[in-house]
């Protein structure tokens, strides 16, 4: 005969309610940091409550690995309260209140982690993620820097170290994090590192370095759209419209339905002076991303280079009527109704 598993709710709520069945007294005050005091008057033997903490944990990671928050952060609270608490049950709760949307809860469990284990370095590298959501990102760039103080090869780590320095404008900083992940693996989970490397070499003006890196980061992952659309930019700036315009392409036919990368060709192919091919790209953009009022103004453009005025005005007022304070699209149609935007 084939056993059936008792569901979660079910085992959770048996874990809760026979206790207090049984009697239980309410808890004094405790430090915050404290774990309770067991129950000395019918104490478990060593092995019976490791089996059963080992139990309940198996329990929370099946909740958490079912995506079903709610009930993963009461098994592990509970785990918290046991007479023998442990850092990975801390620093699971601070992931799973993360996932809640709980920020501030994550934060408080992860520190309960390090005050249980000053060297587990999962703990700091979630600590730095629930900092980062708060905006305290001084604080979460030290627990990043801490995560990787304790394990020199936890990429994760140095990779959002390098996205916070980044955001920071710290941008030596930023590069020597990413560095620390290229120098050391090709694995194309970090594709990215190298995607990161062009970002800054761009934001320094060094275009062929920015390509250089792009091209690193298309060779451990050939979809990933944003470097395309980064590398053909970089392109343009370069000079080379030709293969910016080849690579927009190989991009659109591996996400069509991708707005920026319609956009970005048509300011190729505008550069190019291709007008019709430029207007249909922006047109498919623009069908992709109505909002967009960028697009809008500069397809009222290509409209006006190939003798269509009436599309063009319409695009311009399309544009205003998303921002109307859009003085770009004002300005163009304001030339175009004196004739000083001509095919």
């Amino acid at each position: 005969m084939t056993r059936q598993r008792l569901p979660i709710n079910l085992i959770l709520a048996c874990l809760i309610v026979l206790p207090c069945l049984f009697g239980c007294g309410k808890r004094p005050e405790q430090n915050r940091f404290t774990t309770p005091e067991r129950d000395v008057s019918a104490p478990l033997g060593l092995s019976e409550n490791l089996e059963r903490t080992h139990a309940d944990y198996s329990l929370a990671k099946e909740a958490m690995e079912e995506e079903d928050w709610d009930i993963a952060a009461s098994l592990l609270a509970l785990l918290l309260e046991g007479s023998e608490p442990e850092a990975a049950f801390a620093n699971d709760l601070g992931y799973v209140e993360m996932r809640r949307g709980r920020p501030e809860q994550a934060l408080e469990a992860l520190e309960k982690s390090i005050y249980l284990d000053p060297d587990y370095e999962r703990a700091y590298f979630n600590r730095g993620m629930a900092l980062s959501k708060l905006d305290r990102n001084s604080e979460a760039i030290e627990a990043y820097q801490k995560a990787v103080q304790l394990n020199d090869f936890y990429y994760e780590a140095w990779y959002n170290l390098g996205l916070l320095l980044y955001k920071e404008n710290n941008l030596k900083a930023a590069k020597a994090s990413f560095l620390q992940i290229t120098e050391r693996t090709r694995s194309s989970r970090f594709n990215r590192a190298y995607y990161q490397l062009g970002l800054i070499a761009a934001d320094k003006g060094d275009d062929s370095e920015a390509v250089r890196y792009y091209n690193e980061s298309l060779l451990l992952n050939p979809s990933h759209i944003p470097s395309y659309i980064n590398k053909a930019t970089a392109l343009l700036r370069l000079g080379q419209a030709e293969k910016a315009e080849d690579l927009l392409r190989k991009a659109a036919a591996l996400e069509p339905d991708n707005a920026r990368i319609h956009y970005n060709l048509g300011l190729v192919l505008r550069r190019l002076e291709k007008f019709q091919e430029a207007k249909e790209a922006y047109q498919q953009s623009v069908t992709l991303r109505p909002g967009s009022k960028r697009a809008w103004l500069n397809l009222g453009f290509v409209n006006a280079f190939l003798g269509e005025p009436e599309n063009a005005s319409a695009a311009f007022k399309r544009a205003l009527e998303i921002d109307p304070e859009y003085n770009n699209a004002r300005s163009a149609l304001n030339k175009l109704e004196a004739g000083l935007i001509q095919p």
